[in-house]
C-alpha cells in the first residue's frame, strides 16, 4: 500500500511541476529573427543580428531567456564550409548587450552548434520546437563554466526533458 501511495504522490508532484513549467510559454510560433535570414549573413552583420534578436526577445520563451539571460557566451559554429566561426555574446536579462567576433577569455557558457542547425531554427515557423529538437538531439551542445550557470543550465535542460516526456506521453509536442 505504501508503494502505491508513493507512486500517486510522485505523479501528483510531477503533474504540478509540469503545469508550473507550462507557465513559461513554450509554444511561440513565428520566425525568431526574420524570413530569409541565415547564419552566414548574421555572422557578417553582427550588429544587425543583435538588434533583430533584441527586438524579438519579448516573443521568446522565458526558459531561453532564463538559461541564457545573464551570461558571457562563447559560441563556436561549425560552418558548412568546414571552417569554425567564433563569436562572443554578452547578455543581460535575455537581451544581447554586446556581440563580437572571437572568444572571450572568461565565458560563463560555451555553446557549440552548426550552421545547418542555426539555419533550421532561424527559418522555422516554430523556432521553439526546432530549438527543443536541437537541444535534445545534442545538435546544440553547451558547457556551463561557473557553478551558478551549471545549476541554471542543468535545471533548464532537465525541465526541457520532462516537458518533452510529458508531451510525448499525453500528446502535444513529441520529439521527432
Amino acid at each position: 500500500m505504501g508503494k502505491i501511495k508513493l507512486l500517486i504522490i510522485s505523479f501528483a508532484v510531477l503533474f504540478v511541476f509540469v503545469m508550473f513549467l507550462r507557465l513559461f510559454s513554450l509554444d511561440y510560433t513565428g520566425y525568431s529573427i526574420k524570413e530569409q535570414y541565415n547564419t552566414a549573413y548574421a555572422l557578417n552583420n553582427l550588429d544587425e543580428f543583435k538588434n533583430l534578436y533584441n527586438e524579438n526577445t519579448a516573443r521568446m520563451p522565458n526558459y531561453i531567456k532564463t538559461v541564457f539571460g545573464n551570461e558571457i557566451i562563447n559560441a563556436v559554429i561549425a560552418m558548412d564550409s568546414g571552417k569554425y566561426e567564433k563569436i562572443t555574446l554578452t547578455t543581460e536579462k535575455g537581451i544581447i548587450q554586446d556581440v563580437r567576433s572571437g572568444s572571450s577569455d572568461k565565458p560563463t557558457i560555451i555553446i557549440e552548434t552548426s550552421e545547418k542547425t542555426l539555419n533550421y531554427i532561424m527559418a522555422s515557423a516554430k523556432p521553439t520546437d526546432e530549438f527543443k529538437k536541437a537541444m535534445l538531439n545534442k545538435e546544440i551542445k553547451y558547457n556551463a563554466v561557473d557553478i551558478s550557470t551549471k545549476a541554471k543550465a542543468g535545471i533548464g535542460y532537465s525541465a526541457l526533458k520532462v516537458i518533452n516526456w510529458w508531451d510525448s506521453f499525453f500528446g502535444g509536442y513529441t520529439r521527432k
